[in-house]
C-alpha cells in the first residue's frame, strides 16, 4: 500500500522529519484520547505517537484492515491516495467503525503543479460524504521558518510574518475527518518538527544529500525528495550564519 512515512534506510532523525503523519497526529490530540484507534499504515512509528498522545488502544494494519472483527472509536488511514480510489474501500473502513465513530484519511494533492498521484479537494471529500453525515477538509502545507522570540518580554500570541513569500503555498496534502458531528477548535495551528535533532547529527547536509541514493524511488515519493532538498539547502543558509532555523508545518 502507498506509504507516506519515511523509507527505514534514512537516518532516524530525517526519517522523523519525513514523516507526514507525526504533525497531522499531534494536532489531532483531541481526537485519539482514550479511544480505541485502527491505524492502516506502514511501520510502527504513527502507532507509537498515537500511544504517547493518549489513545486507550492502537492497532496497525498493512491489509488495509481486512479480515478485522472489532470495532474502533478512530480509523486512519494517513496515506490513502490509491487506497480510496479502490472499489468499497472507504466502505469497509466506516464498517470497522463504532457507533460515533470518525474516519480520518489524507491524500497527497492532485491539484498541485507537477504533483504525481494524490487526490483532488472535492474528490477526496466525496468519496466519504455518502458514508459519514460531516466532513472537515484540512490542508497541510510545509514551510520553512525561523522562530524569533524576546527573551524578557512576555508572550501573548503567535506572530506569522509571511512577507519574505511572494506566493501562498497551495496544501501538499489534504486531511479529511468524517463523523456524525465535525470536531471542535481545531483551528489554524503550527506543528514544530523535531529539526534540532536532525541538524545536531553528525554530517547532517551529507546525509541529506546522498539520502536518496540509498533507497529506491519507489520508496522516496516525489514530495520527500524535494523535502530533502530544500531541508539541506535551508541547513547550509542557516549554519553558515551560525543559526539554525525551524522547519513547521501550518495546518
Amino acid at each position: 500500500m502507498p506509504d507516506d512515512s519515511a523509507p527505514d534506510s534514512l537516518p532516524d532523525s530525517l526519517s522523523e522529519f519525513l514523516d507526514r503523519r507525526l504533525p497531522l497526529y499531534a494536532y489531532l490530540e483531541p481526537l485519539w484520547l482514550g479511544k480505541r484507534v485502527l491505524e492502516i499504515a506502514r511501520g510502527t512509528r504513527g502507532a507509537e505517537l498515537l500511544k504517547t498522545l493518549g489513545a486507550a488502544r492502537v492497532v496497525t494494519s498493512e491489509s488495509g484492515g481486512e479480515g478485522l472483527a472489532e470495532h474502533f472509536d478512530v480509523v486512519v488511514v494517513p496515506a490513502a491516495d490509491a487506497l480510496v480510489r479502490r472499489p468499497g474501500a472507504v466502505a469497509g473502513w466506516h464498517r470497522l467503525l463504532a457507533d460515533g465513530g470518525r474516519l480520518v484519511v489524507g491524500v497527497g494533492n492532485g491539484e498541485r503543479a507537477g504533483a504525481v498521484g494524490g487526490l483532488g479537494y472535492y474528490e477526496l471529500h466525496d468519496a466519504l460524504k455518502p458514508h459519514l453525515s460531516v466532513v472537515q477538509m484540512l490542508g497541510v502545507t510545509p514551510f520553512l521558518g525561523v522562530g524569533v522570540v524576546e527573551f524578557e518580554g512576555a508572550v501573548d500570541a503567535l506572530r506569522i510574518d509571511s512577507r519574505l513569500v511572494k506566493e501562498p503555498e497551495p496544501p501538499v496534502s489534504y486531511v479529511a475527518i468524517g463523523g456524525p458531528e465535525p470536531v471542535s477548535n481545531l483551528g489554524y495551528a503550527l506543528v514544530q518538527l523535531p529539526w534540532t535533532s536532525a541538524a545536531a547529527a553528525p554530517s547532517v547536509p551529507a546525509a541529506m544529500g546522498t539520502a536518496k541514493t540509498q533507497v529506491t524511488g519507489a520508496a522516496l515519493t516525489s514530495e520527500q525528495s524535494r523535502q530533502l532538498e530544500d531541508a539541506a539547502a535551508a541547513y547550509e543558509r542557516f549554519a553558515a550564519g551560525g543559526k539554525l532555523g525551524k522547519i513547521v508545518l501550518i495546518l
